[in-house]
């Protein structure tokens, strides 16, 4: 079973990420702005971080981003956007995170990426 931190600050996309972790079999902390994201990161230690690129406050979300990563270079990294192309996603790359889902995005692409990247607990 693996811990998954999920930065969101809607509620809706928040409890269905949620809900397609769980069903996987892992554990699931939530953080809705890049603060709590960090302070949740440095105490959980989670194995995969999803993070929104939007979020309110600062750390905004390519700062937390670069914040995660120099906390653990290595961990797997989802970022969620409504922006798929341009300097954003030029940012985001050239952070090291290679996996993006494009809002909205599909439950079963959701479910089958963050299963390749921590499994999926309740499996056999």
């Amino acid at each position: 079973m693996a811990k998954v931190l999920i930065v969101e600050d809607e509620d809706g996309i928040q409890n269905l990420l949620k809900r397609v972790v769980s069903m996987l079999g892992h554990d699931v902390f939530i953080a809705a702005t890049g603060a709590e994201a960090l302070r949740s990161a440095e105490q959980q230690n989670p194995d995969l971080i999803i993070s929104d690129l939007s979020l309110p406050g600062k750390p905004n979300g390519i700062e937390l981003v670069r914040a995660l990563r120099a906390l653990n270079p290595a961990r797997p990294m989802v970022v969620t956007t409504g922006y798929t192309v341009g300097e954003r996603m030029e940012a985001i790359h050239a952070e090291g995170v290679e996996h993006i889902l494009g809002k909205p995005f599909d439950i079963l692409a959701a479910r089958t990426l963050i299963a390749s990247l921590i499994g999926n607990a309740r499996a056999g």
